[in-house]
């Protein structure tokens, strides 16, 4: 009895194995889910002060942050006010809504974060908010 098996030209493995693929796309997504958090909270570490009521500003166009020794950052960066009013201009130049949002250390004496949202102020950025941790949670922003 004879069993015919088709062609016998030996064409190979006609179906893709995917297998490989999704492990390696599952493993990205893992490494991007454990890393996403710490280039979300970069910059500098300031002690926020506390406060009841706050809201999420995460849509912010400008983040500023005072360092307890009253030194002006921006994502990992030091900046100088002639820094900011660079910043602030490109932003006139891109037509965009300016806000800003500043984190001040307690440290930081009042005045000096009111020189830097008055500064603002004078480029054109009217909408300022202020960073402040939870009444609830920890001192610390991360």
């Amino acid at each position: 009895m004879a069993i015919n098996l088709g062609d016998q030209d030996n064409s190979g493995i006609n179906e893709i194995n995917i297998t490989p693929f999704v492990d390696i796309v599952l493993v990205l997504l893992i490494i991007f889910m454990i890393s996403t958090p710490a280039m979300v909270y970069r910059g500098m570490r300031v002690n926020l002060p506390k406060a009841m009521n706050s809201e999420d500003l995460s849509h912010v166009t400008l983040t500023l942050m005072l360092s307890a020794d009253g030194k002006l950052w921006i994502d990992k960066r030091e900046i100088t006010m002639t820094d900011l009013k660079g910043i602030c201009d490109k932003l006139k130049e891109s037509k965009t809504d300016g806000d800003a949002l500043i984190s001040a250390d307690q440290a930081v004496t009042h005045g000096k974060v009111m020189e830097v949202a008055d500064f603002l102020k004078t480029q054109g950025i009217h909408q300022i908010g202020f960073a402040t941790s939870s009444a609830g949670t920890s001192s610390e922003s991360k």
